[in-house]
């Protein structure tokens, strides 16, 4: 695993937490812990993060485009990558 790609899951996870936190979120959602990550965690990572690959989240609805998009998904395949290493 990259060392790129361990800290893309690791930017990752930061931001699910602070969205579980947020006052914007009204069911107060599950947070995670980078350095143990049970088998559920990462089922529930996994998940997210294909949410977060399907093409309309992707592209914010065809609102992002070009380099933007490029970093996004590099930024989405690398978190997963590590993610999956981890099995």
């Amino acid at each position: 695993m990259a060392n790129t790609d361990r800290k893309h899951l690791n930017d990752f996870i930061a931001t699910q937490n602070m969205w579980a936190g947020s006052t914007l979120n009204k069911s107060k959602g599950q947070t995670y812990d980078s350095r143990n990550l049970s088998a559920q965690d990462r089922r529930e990572l996994m998940h997210k993060l294909d949410s977060a690959l399907s093409p309309e989240n992707l592209t914010c609805d065809g609102e992002l485009t070009g380099k933007t998009l490029q970093l996004k998904t590099a930024y989405l395949k690398g978190a997963k990558k590590a993610l999956e290493a981890m099995r």
